[in-house]
């Protein structure tokens, strides 16, 4: 198994954190269409500044990715309803417009990769991430249609979102098997599912993707192999939730209260798999099978090992990796300021969530 090497995955990582910090730099008060997972769409309205009514819902984005949709089940089950917090999710259907929306101040929390968060945390976005929730086992990779290795793929296409964790982990694939990227002709998709089908077309040879479209392209062709994923780089990518500053600060014991719920589900999905899975599964118009494979490579953190790799300290850290993401991007003139975690990282929910 290759160990993360934080020194690398920080040069491959900057295409992304620019082009969020763009997003942060370029934000407006634009009202941003979502799409559901089911296909119809809500329109986010901007809320009235200073309002902090606590009968208004908290909305949280979730895009189409295993973990945010544990927020669903929490729904579903009827655990917000008991705590007695108001919650809205907006979905949608393209990761890169979450940003977008919750820049604009059309969100109060979404999900996103842990080092995604620190651009706009620099650019003064008010942003707070307050749970690390798993880490990515094999949920990543790159897979190809009729070829089994990257030498197969050189000088083919090969789809990919561009400045997306996708992205990042093939960049970083490649020059770890001392591959250069122009060694390839990269495709650019915005939509997931888009790309998906160009593979299963042969349109493409090779795609950078994640679960669920990993299972699903295997399962609808024996031509499809993965040819390398995230199980091989078991701490290259964690996915957290953030939330507004504003949120925090104004309605904190809502916030704990979410976080309960979102932890309570996952309780709910260990003690009851198969029901769980299925439901889980409709959310992302996939079978409760596709979806319990989709978890075995993720590693979901529980909130006091969540709150424990938050709060460590020393090198190796996740705090002292954030560190140092951010004196490098700040050395190559990427952000504004120097950035402490301590800065936009809020261990006080996980702190009232675990009674620590």
């Amino acid at each position: 198994m290759k160990k993360f090497k934080l020194e690398k995955l920080i040069s491959v990582m900057l295409c992304t954190v620019m082009a969020f910090s763009m997003m942060a730099c370029g934000s407006t008060d634009e009202t941003v269409d979502s799409k559901v997972v089911e296909g119809t769409a809500t329109e986010i309205e901007t809320p009235d500044e200073g309002s902090s009514d606590d009968s208004e819902p908290i909305k949280i984005a979730v895009s189409a990715w295993n973990p945010n949709v544990f927020m669903y089940l929490a729904q579903d089950l009827g655990y917000f309803e008991e705590a007695g917090v108001n919650v809205e999710m907006v979905d949608f259907a393209e990761f890169s417009d979450v940003p977008k929306a919750f820049n604009a101040g059309q969100l109060d929390a979404a999900f996103f990769s842990s080092f995604e968060v620190i651009a706009p945390a620099s650019l003064d976005v008010d942003i707070k991430l307050v749970s690390v929730i798993d880490n990515s086992v094999g949920a990543d990779g790159l897979l190809g249609y009729g070829v089994t290795s990257i030498e197969d793929l050189k000088g083919k296409k090969i789809g990919v979102g561009m400045d997306t964790v996708s992205h990042i982990f093939l960049m970083l694939l490649l020059e770890e098997e001392g591959y250069a990227i122009d060694d390839f002709e990269l495709v650019d998709f915005s939509s997931p599912s888009s790309a998906a089908t160009a593979l299963l077309s042969g349109d493409i040879e090779g795609l950078a993707t994640f679960e669920p479209f990993i299972t699903s392209c295997q399962s609808s062709d024996d031509q499809v192999n993965v040819i390398a994923d995230t199980a091989q780089y078991p701490t290259m990518i964690n996915d957290c939730i953030a939330f507004s500053g504003s949120v925090l600060e104004e309605r904190h014991d809502d916030v704990v209260k979410i976080m309960e719920c979102f932890y309570k589900a996952i309780d709910y999905w260990e003690e009851n798999p198969d029901e769980a899975n299925e439901m889980l599964g409709s959310y992302l118009d996939c079978s409760g099978e596709d979806f319990a494979a989709t978890m075995e490579k993720l590693d979901m953190i529980s909130a006091e090992d969540s709150y424990a790799q938050m709060t460590e300290e020393g090198e190796g850290s996740w705090t002292e990796n954030m560190k140092l993401m951010s004196a490098f991007l700040l050395e190559r003139e990427r952000i504004a300021n120097d950035i402490d975690p301590s800065e936009y990282v809020d261990t006080s929910i996980l702190a009232d969530v675990i009674g620590e």
